[in-house]
């Protein structure tokens, strides 16, 4: 059996990662580097918080990930036991095992307990859970996730959901804990969500166990995983299976000439271009050692490819829509849709006299969808 398959690469198993502090005001053109910079407390803290920090991409990432959490009435109407202020050394391990992170505390009596273990790897042995079933407190914080703006996860045991506490801070000072002096030192729900979809490893074998034989080539590109985006490829790999979207979209040369953007970014004509060059050409199906497969032994691994990732289609294509500018799983269907209709909408804009090719393209496919009863929205 062949498939086309292709493996998320990781910048770990690629590059190793080397901090350096340099002076550009005293060297503007290459920086001054500065050997025994990170010896001087001061530096090395504001090193750490930078490289501890989120990228603009990921940040991009959370916001698009970020649902909307809302508070509820448990967190509204919270009543807190007057058990005075927690020591340092109270909110140092979970109150019932030795675990250091993962931590809850209790916003109504301060009782300190871990979290439930958490696919991919975070620990936890649900004492928080059990504090909550024996006592029935139902709000809890998660300790390093506190911002000093205020923020943090906040998670309702009653309601079973994330929610949000708009008097977090108030509620933390009763346990004498300013949160102007926190910094967050754990990731987020959101953010290992993010983490997780993007180095799911999905399985590279056949049913026997036998390794699946990688393929390259034009029109055997993949697309990598962005987190929840199975929905987007697969509309996009079937697009650009049909003869008249690969001709329509395999010169770019002629509209790059003339596109009236200002960047490509903001352009469907140019992004749809960019995919047919990336998924027809051939140009990026070629082997990518450093993307093995933890499920595959070296003489088994034969290097699948790294595909290419359609991040600024993504951005462009799902902007201003509720559910595509987000990064949650979608329904292909209604993705297909969508995208047909923005890709006539830019036509008609440009006066494109190949718009006639999209309304065939939406009954074709819509008929393999399933549905017999759709006709060719007017051109």
């Amino acid at each position: 059996m062949k498939k086309l398959a292709i493996v998320e690469d990781r910048e770990e198993d690629k590059y190793e990662t080397v901090t350096v502090v340099k002076c550009w005001a005293c060297d503007a053109e290459k920086g001054l580097e500065l050997a025994d910079a990170l010896s001087d407390p001061k530096v090395k803290s504001v090193v750490d918080a930078v490289m501890k920090s989120l990228s603009s991409a990921r940040q991009s990432e959370v916001k698009a990930w970020e649902e909307e959490i809302l508070p509820c009435e448990h967190t509204l109407t919270l009543h807190q036991e007057a058990n005075g202020h927690i020591p340092a050394s109270g909110l140092a391990h979970c109150n019932a095992c030795d675990l250091k992170e993962n931590l809850w505390l209790c916003m109504t009596c301060g009782s300190l307990g871990c979290g439930r273990q958490q696919f991919g790897g975070l620990g936890g042995n649900g004492h928080g859970l059990a504090h909550y079933e024996a006592t029935g407190h139902g709000i809890s914080v998660k300790l390093g996730t506190i911002t000093p703006e205020g923020s943090a996860d906040i998670y309702c045991y009653i309601c079973n959901d994330a929610k949000i506490d708009p008097e977090l801070s108030a509620h933390l000072a009763t346990f004498g804990i300013n949160v102007q002096t926190l910094e967050k030192t754990e990731k987020s729900m959101t953010e290992l969500q993010i983490e997780q979809n993007l180095k799911y490893d999905f399985s590279l074998t056949n049913e026997d166990g036998t390794a699946l034989e990688p393929l390259f080539g034009p029109g055997l590109t993949g697309l990598a995983n962005l987190g929840n985006s199975c929905y987007m490829a697969s509309v996009l790999q079937t697009l650009f299976a049909l003869p008249s979207f690969q001709s329509r979209y395999a010169d770019a040369q002629t509209h790059a000439s003339t596109c009236p953007e200002p960047l490509p970014s903001a352009c469907i004509e140019c992004q749809m271009h960019k995919i047919a060059d990336g998924l027809l050409t051939g140009r990026y199906a070629h082997p990518a050692n450093y993307a093995a497969s933890p499920k595959l032994d070296a003489t088994q691994n034969p290097g699948f490819q790294a595909g290419v990732r359609p991040i600024g289609f993504k951005t462009l294509i799902g902007k201003g829509h509720e559910e595509f500018a987000t990064m949650r799983q979608q329904d292909a269907e209604e993705f297909f849709t969508h995208l047909v209709t923005v890709l006539r909408r830019d036509a008609h804009k440009r006066k494109d006299e190949q718009v006639g090719i999209y309304a065939p393209t939406f009954m074709d496919l819509s008929l393999s969808f399933g549905e017999a009863d759709y006709a060719p929205a007017p051109v």
